[in-house]
Parts: C-alpha cells; sequence; structure tokens
C-alpha cells in the first residue's frame, strides 16, 4: 500500500563496529595459542560418499588442552565430488552450536571444495560464488558465519556432517582441520564508528532506491558485533525496506513492511541485537 504524496529523506547513517583489539603486540605466546588439528577420529580418512542418496557423513575431531576462549577459528575440508551442489556440510562446537558451512553451492561442479579453507574474512562468500568444474576454491566465506562459535570453549568433540541430498554423483571426504585463535579470557572490545550525513532525497512514485556508503577504515582485526543508527523520515513507515550490506556482500534486512502507516519512525533508531523487541516500533 502506497500513500499518497509519501517522501523519505535520508539524512544520515551511523555504524558503530565492535572489534577485539587483538594485535600482534596483545596476543603474546602466553595469552594466545594457535593450533591446528587434522585428521578425524572416528572415521578413515578415506570417507566414502556414495552415490545412493541420501548419504550423512560425520567425522568427529577431539580437541584437549587448548585455552578456553575461541576468538576466531577457520576450516580446511578435503573433500572431492562429482557434483558440489549436491552437499550440505556443517559444523558443530562442543557447546552443540551448529554452522553451515555450504548447502547446495557449488553447481554441478567437481571437487570444487577439496582444499577450501572456510574463513569469515575470506572475499568471495560461499552463496554465490563463481565456480568452475574441477577447480576447488582456495577461501571462501561460510554460508553461515563461524563467529558464531566467538567465546565458546574449543575443547571437546567437534563434529563434521557432510549430506549428499541426490543420486548418481558421490566423492571422499579425505581429510579436514580446525585453526583456532584462542585466548584466557575474553579480550576488551574496542569501539571504531563511522558515518555518512549526506541526505539522499527518494520521490514519491514508490519505486525507488536509494544507497548510502560508509567506508570503514581502521577497524580491528576481529569484528564481532555492531550497531547501526539511522535517521530516515518518511511519511509510510510500512512502505519501506531498509538493508545494510557489508563489504563482503552479505547482507541484513533492518525492516521490511514494519512501521505501519506512521510518520518518520525510524529517524534516530539504533538497530542492535540487543534491543528489546517490547520497544520495536509498531
Amino acid at each position: 500500500m502506497i500513500k499518497e504524496n509519501t517522501s523519505l529523506l535520508m539524512r544520515g547513517l551511523l555504524i558503530v563496529l565492535f572489534g577485539l583489539g587483538l594485535s600482534a603486540q596483545q596476543i603474546s605466546a602466553q595469552d594466545c595459542a594457535v593450533a591446528t588439528t587434522a585428521q578425524s577420529q572416528n572415521i578413515s580418512p578415506n570417507a566414502a560418499i556414495t552415490s545412493t542418496a541420501p548419504v550423512v557423513v560425520i567425522s568427529d575431531i577431539t580437541i584437549s588442552g587448548f585455552l578456553p576462549v575461541i576468538v576466531d577459528l577457520n576450516v580446511l575440508l578435503n573433500i572431492t565430488h562429482t557434483n558440489s551442489g549436491n552437499l550440505d556440510i556443517t559444523l558443530e562446537s562442543p557447546d552443540g552450536t551448529i554452522v553451515t558451512l555450504t548447502s547446495d553451492n557449488g553447481g554441478t561442479n567437481d571437487n570444487v571444495f577439496n582444499g577450501t579453507i572456510w574463513d569469515d574474512a575470506a572475499a568471495e562468500r560461499a552463496v554465490g560464488a563463481t565456480y568452475t568444474n574441477n577447480v576447488p576454491k582456495g577461501t571462501l566465506s561460510p554460508e553461515e558465519p563461524l563467529a558464531a562459535f566467538y567465546g565458546e570453549n574449543p575443547n571437546g568433540v567437534w563434529r563434521l556432517t557432510v549430506s549428499d541430498d541426490a543420486t548418481n554423483d558421490g566423492g571422499t571426504l579425505a581429510g579436514w582441520s580446525l585453526n583456532f585463535k584462542n585466548t584466557a579470557t575474553v579480550p576488551a572490545l574496542v569501539n571504531t564508528i563511522a558515518s555518512n550525513n549526506n541526505p539522499v532525497f527518494i520521490s514519491e512514485d514508490g519505486t525507488s532506491t536509494v544507497t548510502s556508503d560508509i567506508e570503514v577504515n581502521g577497524a580491528e582485526e576481529f569484528f564481532v558485533g555492531a550497531t547501526i543508527t539511522t535517521n530516515i523520515t518518511h511519511s509510510f513507515n510500512s512502505d519501506l525496506t531498509i538493508t545494510i550490506t557489508a563489504p563482503n556482500m552479505e547482507s541484513v534486512v533492518l525492516a521490511s513492511a514494519n512501521g505501519g502507516g506512521n510518520d518518520d519512525v525510524f529517524a534516530g533508531t539504533v538497530w542492535s541485537v540487543d534491543a528489546d523487541p517490547v520497544n520495536e516500533p509498531p
């Protein structure tokens, strides 16, 4: 529904990034361990993924003796398969957190995840990446962020689950490994603030889309959260869809058809996962 003579003026956008101050000087050998653990423990190094679907292969790694707080985690996966888009691959932590590395990505291409490092900081995301037959991806950002494991204790059993949801193609899980950066205690957060206060006008015809960019520089290496402040005026807020897109092209919808016929409810709104849902706009 479009209210007659509606208009929008985006007056400002403010982003506060919460990062971990983990420079080389702040992480010493005494307070941070970097460790790689290879090889699964409950299956052979060459677990077959047969061509008779559905097939589920489970592989565990047991971690012990590591410092108790994860601040970063990458995964190395060596898997061959003749139709990579058939694969759903998840990683489960000892605490029970499950992260999807890939589900139905890779198309009909062969062996594209054979030697792939899954890293939240990778320039290319598994979803929407360009794949080439028999050309493994060197690094990929997983479908769901590995940052979900931040703050957990790495010690215990980690489980990789590979599901093949179609017939006629198969492969082999040759091995996988975990690479941690972990500390004795959760590091202090360092805030980085960036903003754009240049007004952007949207016309009244109901078909306009505008963008407003912020370039972030000097932020900490490890990103753990953000708050976003919008200063948007609009005379019928449920007409709006507001989306923020990160440099790696991952997007989050802040609002879509929210706010009813009310005016200016997102003028000065702070968006945060810690917000009280009772105070959400109608």
